[in-house]
Protein backbone atom coordinates (compact mmCIF):
# COMPACT_ATOMS: atom_id res chain seq x y z
CA UNK A 1 0.00 0.00 0.00
CA UNK A 2 1.75 3.07 -1.05
CA UNK A 3 1.13 6.15 1.16
CA UNK A 4 1.42 9.96 0.50
CA UNK A 5 4.08 11.93 2.96
CA UNK A 6 0.29 13.58 4.32
CA UNK A 7 -0.97 10.27 4.62
CA UNK A 8 1.73 8.13 6.58
CA UNK A 9 1.60 11.54 9.14
CA UNK A 10 -1.99 10.69 9.24
CA UNK A 11 -1.35 7.03 10.44
CA UNK A 12 1.13 7.58 12.80
CA UNK A 13 -1.42 9.50 14.77
CA UNK A 14 -4.26 7.17 14.47
CA UNK A 15 -5.84 4.89 11.90
CA UNK A 16 -9.49 4.74 10.64
CA UNK A 17 -12.42 3.60 12.86
CA UNK A 18 -13.69 1.56 9.79
CA UNK A 19 -16.25 -0.16 12.20
CA UNK A 20 -17.95 2.89 13.34
CA UNK A 21 -18.38 3.88 9.92
CA UNK A 22 -20.32 0.41 9.14
CA UNK A 23 -21.78 1.21 12.47
CA UNK A 24 -23.13 4.78 11.51
CA UNK A 25 -24.08 3.52 8.19
CA UNK A 26 -26.55 0.58 9.58
CA UNK A 27 -27.60 3.67 12.48
CA UNK A 28 -28.89 5.78 9.57
CA UNK A 29 -30.35 3.32 7.36
CA UNK A 30 -27.66 4.28 4.60
CA UNK A 31 -25.85 1.59 1.80
CA UNK A 32 -22.01 2.51 1.60
CA UNK A 33 -23.44 3.20 -1.93
CA UNK A 34 -24.89 6.02 -0.90
CA UNK A 35 -22.85 7.34 2.19
CA UNK A 36 -19.90 6.82 -0.64
CA UNK A 37 -22.44 9.61 -2.86
CA UNK A 38 -22.84 12.01 -0.32
CA UNK A 39 -18.93 11.89 0.38
CA UNK A 40 -18.47 12.70 -3.63
CA UNK A 41 -16.07 9.48 -3.45
CA UNK A 42 -16.65 6.14 -5.74
CA UNK A 43 -17.94 3.23 -3.81
CA UNK A 44 -14.91 0.76 -4.56
CA UNK A 45 -12.96 3.77 -2.77
CA UNK A 46 -15.06 3.60 -0.24
CA UNK A 47 -14.50 -0.06 0.28
CA UNK A 48 -10.92 0.12 0.02
CA UNK A 49 -11.13 2.28 2.84
CA UNK A 50 -13.27 -0.14 4.95
CA UNK A 51 -11.31 -2.95 3.69
CA UNK A 52 -8.58 -1.32 5.50
CA UNK A 53 -6.45 -1.56 1.67
CA UNK A 54 -6.00 2.03 1.01
CA UNK A 55 -5.92 5.22 4.04
CA UNK A 56 -7.83 8.18 2.62
CA UNK A 57 -6.60 11.16 2.83
CA UNK A 58 -7.87 13.76 5.71
CA UNK A 59 -9.78 15.62 2.97
CA UNK A 60 -11.89 12.14 1.89
CA UNK A 61 -12.64 10.97 5.62
CA UNK A 62 -14.01 14.71 6.37
CA UNK A 63 -16.76 13.99 3.72
CA UNK A 64 -17.21 10.46 4.97
CA UNK A 65 -17.64 12.02 8.43
CA UNK A 66 -19.73 14.35 6.72
CA UNK A 67 -22.28 11.99 4.78
CA UNK A 68 -22.68 10.34 8.38
CA UNK A 69 -23.00 13.48 10.11
CA UNK A 70 -20.14 12.65 12.47
CA UNK A 71 -17.41 14.60 13.82
CA UNK A 72 -14.12 14.13 11.80
CA UNK A 73 -12.43 13.13 15.02
CA UNK A 74 -15.42 10.31 15.58
CA UNK A 75 -14.01 8.51 12.56
CA UNK A 76 -10.47 8.10 13.86
CA UNK A 77 -8.78 5.68 16.52
CA UNK A 78 -5.96 6.88 18.31
CA UNK A 79 -3.08 4.67 18.54
CA UNK A 80 -0.71 6.33 20.63
CA UNK A 81 -1.93 9.41 22.25
CA UNK A 82 1.75 11.05 22.85
CA UNK A 83 1.68 10.39 18.93
CA UNK A 84 -1.63 12.15 18.47
CA UNK A 85 -0.19 15.14 20.56
CA UNK A 86 3.05 14.96 18.84
CA UNK A 87 1.28 15.57 15.54
CA UNK A 88 -1.18 17.89 16.64
CA UNK A 89 1.66 19.97 18.27
CA UNK A 90 3.37 19.75 15.23
CA UNK A 91 0.65 20.65 13.37
CA UNK A 92 0.31 24.00 15.32
CA UNK A 93 3.85 24.95 15.31
CA UNK A 94 3.89 24.67 11.34
CA UNK A 95 0.30 27.34 11.49
CA UNK A 96 2.14 29.51 14.19
CA UNK A 97 5.12 29.82 11.87
CA UNK A 98 3.44 30.48 8.97
CA UNK A 99 1.37 33.32 10.80
CA UNK A 100 4.61 34.61 11.98
CA UNK A 101 6.10 34.69 8.46
CA UNK A 102 2.42 36.54 7.11
CA UNK A 103 2.90 38.86 10.21
CA UNK A 104 6.90 38.81 9.33
CA UNK A 105 6.74 39.50 5.80
CA UNK A 106 4.28 42.38 6.59
CA UNK A 107 5.98 44.52 8.69
CA UNK A 108 8.71 43.99 6.86
CA UNK A 109 7.08 45.52 4.10
CA UNK A 110 5.93 48.40 6.40
CA UNK A 111 9.40 49.04 6.89
CA UNK A 112 10.90 48.86 3.57
CA UNK A 113 8.10 51.14 3.01
CA UNK A 114 9.55 53.83 5.86
CA UNK A 115 12.99 53.41 5.23
CA UNK A 116 11.95 54.47 1.47
CA UNK A 117 10.29 57.65 3.10
CA UNK A 118 13.03 58.02 5.15
CA UNK A 119 15.21 57.94 2.18
CA UNK A 120 13.49 60.28 0.25
CA UNK A 121 13.10 62.87 2.95
CA UNK A 122 16.93 62.82 3.66
CA UNK A 123 17.78 63.21 -0.33
CA UNK A 124 15.48 65.97 -0.15
CA UNK A 125 17.41 67.86 3.11
CA UNK A 126 20.22 67.00 1.38
CA UNK A 127 19.83 68.71 -1.75
CA UNK A 128 17.90 71.67 0.55
CA UNK A 129 22.29 71.61 2.56
CA UNK A 130 23.97 71.79 -0.46
CA UNK A 131 22.16 74.28 -1.90
CA UNK A 132 21.81 76.23 1.38
CA UNK A 133 25.90 75.56 1.84
CA UNK A 134 26.07 76.95 -2.14
CA UNK A 135 24.11 79.91 -1.20
CA UNK A 136 26.11 80.66 1.49
CA UNK A 137 29.39 80.25 0.06
CA UNK A 138 28.23 82.33 -2.89
CA UNK A 139 27.10 85.19 -0.26
CA UNK A 140 30.80 84.95 0.86
CA UNK A 141 32.32 85.09 -2.69
CA UNK A 142 30.50 88.09 -3.01
CA UNK A 143 30.84 89.79 0.60
CA UNK A 144 34.44 89.15 -0.13
CA UNK A 145 34.68 90.50 -4.03
CA UNK A 146 31.81 93.25 -4.29
CA UNK A 147 31.09 93.95 -7.63
CA UNK A 148 31.92 97.56 -9.05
Amino acid sequence: MQHTKNEANEEKAGSVDTERIKQLARAYGKSLTQIAKEASISPSTLSRILEKRTSPTLDTLAKIAKALNEPLTGLIVLTDPNEQMMSLSTHYDRTVSIKIAETTAKQLGAIRQQLEQTQAYLNNAIATLTTANIYEENKTIIKRHPSR
